[in-house]
């Protein structure tokens, strides 16, 4: 594990071709301390990008940050932090990772593309999840 940029996320790796589709919970904790500072869920999805690489994006206390594996780098999505879930897929069909995200004035979700938010509903459900349930 190392510092990003010197800043409050760490980078560490994870062989996603190794797992399954689907939720994951990474833990995190402060160098020399034996107790949680942090946890993420994140959601694996490995049809999400061209290239066949899934990003791991998920929640710190400074915002929602990807990892875009193809290029090893961390992005930031926003410094905002969503009070509830978060869930990724291909939300508007164009083959890029969008985020779905539960805040107390709604659930939003990030276009992966152009990074605008578009808010979906008022009222954020208690958990989202992502998936093709329309597939035919």
């Amino acid at each position: 594990m190392q510092p990003i940029d010197g800043g409050p996320v760490w980078q560490g790796f994870w062989d996603a071709t190794t797992s399954a589709a689907g939720n994951y919970t990474i833990e995190v904790r402060a160098s020399g301390t034996a107790a949680n500072s942090d946890k993420v869920v994140s959601t694996l999805n490995p049809d999400l990008s061209a290239a066949n690489f899934a990003e791991i994006i998920g929640t710190w206390s400074s915002g929602i940050w990807y990892y875009d594996v193809a290029a090893s780098k961390w992005t930031k999505m926003t410094s905002f932090i969503p009070t509830g879930d978060i869930a990724a897929g291909n939300f508007t069909g164009d083959g890029k990772a969008d985020v779905a995200s539960c805040w107390s004035n709604g659930l939003w979700y990030q276009d992966g593309a152009i990074l605008d938010w578009t808010k979906v509903t008022d009222t954020a459900p208690d958990s989202v999840t992502a998936g093709d349930v329309t597939w035919k």
